[in-house]
């Protein structure tokens, strides 16, 4: 389900009131289930020891992460999507602070999490394990891009402790990176969060609309947790007409990616920038809501994500430990023949995952570079047209304008055209860029679907055992997300002041002398900056589907050989330790089956 919360009012301006957002999500409390928490904790207490006996960190530590909600009485809500939506701005809004570090380049580095303390207080993780306590007013050392570069001082988490009434019920507020810009080990850690979230706030902006790695993050969001709110940012940059619009456009796009109807998918329009100064009254709204569901929700929604994921780490440790029991019982020139089966059935869908990353990023590469040397090629066609129209644009400016006023017109118009060659490529070419690469998104999945199938079948021919399902993987939808405008990249006269002292008529001469060059060069920087900014976005969304496409592919496989060799290695030892190892296989099933049919 998702956070139930209202569509936009259908008042003016941004100036609503919070009645007209937050109209009609009171309700009764959900009575306590401290019982049901009580019975979940001793049960993933039991799942991460049985794991750990078995030799499974992975499940172990995975039951033992989802414990620490239960035990702490927390709720994480997690600020999700793309670089620049405003997550960090948002959150101070939503804390009433200016607490986490916000700019016009991409900031957030390092994921940083938000909890309740009496006083503000900071603590630092590192990758190595060595956790340090800083003043407070350090946080941008650590958390900001430019004084943290690729995170090159290892941190893996900040912790900050704020007294804020927000977080007083067990609320925690994480910002993480981001993904989708040029420092990718950034879009790394914000995926890597993803396992921790309870709750996410899914962050969008008016500039760009949801685009194809967008989706797939959220996507991926969605079957980690089913508690998304969504939020436009940054409606206080465009008219309310534009947001509407947007936002329309964006709840359309949700709906495909969570398979719901648009009028299921609420977005909250807020200007977390202009709360901060007092003049939006939308996120206060916003704040009572996340309050009233951390209030009436917050245990069943620990509770519910508590189960779903004892019951994965269940399942792929009962997938472990069955085919284990069944190479022991196998004789010796049957078990090296299912060894040798399965070492080849997973090899083989590893490097078929790797393939069909390669092809991706190897289409991208083709079809991209082959549409921007036919942009550039078609922007150098449109050099003699654009000198033109410059050339009549500095003959009509009325001769009382001054040189700086002339060179300023001249800025402006050079600028103006060069987007409208590019613009207008685009319009026509476009779609065409996008198909081609769903086209081979779409056939890559397919092709990796059909290898785990053919894999899953082999291991349940070959041990009778059912390989864990994952979620299926969708293709990636359209959108025109793979350009963007080259605003500010196109040359600008320089007015110096020799030059700004000539007489009028022969400023304007020299400026009609130098349209060739100045026209050749906005064309071939535009063009560079769209080529360039393709290349990124598409391989950026390429990289997110190959990525939780890899994944789906191997979910649940590992483990599996390991428990194989073991089977083998006793096989080799006195008979009676197989058979100890027999009985301690059946007693871990048998409590597994315990587990599962209590969490029911």
């Amino acid at each position: 389900m998702e956070i139930s919360i209202p569509r936009e009012g259908s008042g003016a301006g941004t100036a609503t009131a919070p009645e007209a957002v937050d109209a009609g999500v009171r309700g009764p409390a959900e009575p306590p289930s401290g019982h049901s928490s009580t019975h979940l904790v001793r049960g993933l207490t039991q799942l991460a020891r049985l794991a750990e006996r078995f030799g499974d960190g992975g499940v172990a530590e995975g039951a033992r992460a989802a414990l620490r909600p239960l035990e702490e009485n927390l709720l994480r809500m997690v600020a999700l999507g793309q670089f620049k939506r405003g997550k960090s701005t948002l959150l101070n809004a939503l804390l009433d602070a200016d607490l986490l570090p916000s700019g016009i380049a991409p900031v957030t580095s390092v994921s940083t999490v938000v909890r309740w303390s009496p006083t503000p207080c900071l603590t630092v993780f590192y990758a190595g394990g060595d956790v340090e306590t800083a003043d407070i007013a350090r946080l941008s050392d650590f958390v900001v891009e430019e004084r943290n570069p690729g995170n090159a001082l290892g941190v893996s988490l900040v912790e900050v402790g704020y007294p804020s009434e927000l977080l007083e019920d067990g609320l925690v507020l994480v910002d993480t990176p981001g993904i989708g810009s040029t420092d990718r080990a950034a879009t790394e850690r914000a995926y890597g969060f993803l396992p921790s979230v309870d709750a996410g706030l899914v962050v969008l902006s008016p500039d760009p609309p949801v685009g194809e790695a967008e989706a797939a993050y959220i996507r991926e969001c969605a079957t980690l947790t089913p508690h998304l709110l969504f939020v436009l940012n940054k409606i206080d940059r465009v008219s309310e007409a534009e947001w509407r619009e947007i936002l329309s456009f964006n709840r359309t796009v949700l709906a495909d990616v969570l398979q719901r109807a648009p009028d299921d998918v609420h977005i909250v329009p807020v200007s977390a920038r202009a709360a901060l100064q007092g003049g939006d009254r939308r996120v206060e709204a916003l704040r009572a809501r996340i309050q009233d569901f951390i209030a009436q929700k917050g245990v069943h929604v620990r509770e519910q994500l508590a189960r779903r994921r004892m019951h994965a780490a269940a399942v792929t440790l009962r997938a472990r430990l069955e085919v284990e029991r069944q190479a022991l019982d196998m004789e010796g020139a049957e078990l090296d023949e299912r060894i040798q089966g399965l070492r080849e059935t997973l090899g083989s869908l590893t490097s078929r995952a790797d393939r069909a990353s390669r092809a991706v990023m190897a289409a991208v590469d083709e079809s991209v570079g082959r549409a921007g040397d036919a942009m550039l090629a078609h922007a150098r066609s449109k050099r003699a047209g654009l000198s033109g129209h410059l050339v009549s644009t500095v003959q009509a400016a009325p001769r009382s304008e001054s040189n700086a006023s002339v060179a300023t017109i001249f800025d402006d118009e050079l600028q103006e055209r060069t987007w409208a060659v590019l613009d207008a490529w685009w319009s026509d070419n476009g779609s065409q860029i996008v198909r081609g690469l769903l086209e081979e998104i779409n056939r890559v999945s397919d092709e990796l679907v059909a290898a785990r199938r053919e894999a899953a079948e082999w291991i349940q021919e070959a041990f009778g055992v059912e390989l864990p399902e994952e979620p299926r993987v969708e293709a990636l939808k359209e959108s025109g997300n793979f350009y963007r405008r080259v605003e500010g990249v196109t040359p600008r006269l320089t007015l110096d002041l020799l030059r700004a002292l000539l007489p009028r008529g022969m400023y304007r001469a020299w400026i009609r002398r130098s349209v060739p060059k100045l026209a050749a060069r906005a064309l071939d920087m535009g063009a560079g900056q769209v080529r360039g900014d393709m290349f990124y976005r598409a391989r950026e969304t390429a990289r997110a589907f190959t990525s939780e496409l890899r994944t789906w592919t191997l979910a649940g496989t590992e483990g599996l050989m390991d428990g194989v060799r073991r089977a083998a290695d006793l096989q080799l030892e006195a008979r009676v330790t197989a058979d100890d190892r027999r009985r301690e296989l059946d007693d871990g099933l048998a409590e597994l089956r315990r587990l599962s049919e209590s969490r029911s």
